[in-house]
């Protein structure tokens, strides 16, 4: 892939990161700015505020956008790691453990989004133990333990599953709900 293609590919990419990966130096208005100023250097400053101001509107988050990540919480950092990725609206999502320390309420939020961008075609590839947020948007799953794949089918084919080892993981993810 040379330069031009990859950047197309990240062009088309969102990525929401286990840690959040957010960058410490920056405001949280510049992490969340830095896919659509890298993506589109001539956008004018009053779009990036209102795609900003609307993504943090979905999930009420009131705090100064001016701070540094290293002032809020780790769910609002994987928040605002969620919502940077979505913030040029992207074909094809990769996201790692999304709902971890996350509230309730926010996870709640958090799955009905990740559930519309399904709707709306978007390829999500995700590795999560969010039970209830595998069986709401998996059509295929994989299910690793030990780095090794164990099994891989629908959700259905998954927990239907007779095997006593397939089973087990399936309660065990089942009990971190």
């Amino acid at each position: 892939m040379d330069e031009r293609d990859f950047f197309g590919m990240q062009a088309q990419s969102g990525f929401i990161f286990q840690d959040a990966a957010l960058w410490a130096n920056q405001t949280i208005y510049n992490n969340l700015s830095i896919p659509l100023r890298i993506l589109n250097p001539e956008m004018k400053k009053s779009l990036i505020d209102e795609r900003i101001n609307s993504a943090v509107e979905m999930f009420k988050f009131r705090d100064n956008l001016q701070v540094r990540p290293s002032t809020i919480s780790a769910g609002e950092k994987k928040i605002i790691s969620f919502l940077r990725a979505l913030m040029t609206d992207p074909d094809i999502l990769f996201i790692d453990e999304p709902t971890t320390s996350v509230d309730k309420k926010n996870i709640s939020r958090m799955n009905s989004i990740i559930k519309e961008l399904k709707s709306r075609k978007k390829t999500i590839i995700t590795v999560t133990h969010d039970f209830r947020l595998a069986k709401s948007i998996a059509d295929n799953i994989i299910l690793i333990d030990n780095g090794k794949i164990v099994k891989s089918g629908s959700f259905d084919d998954i927990v239907g599953s007779e095997n006593a080892d397939i089973k087990n993981i399936i309660e065990e993810i089942k009990g971190q709900v």
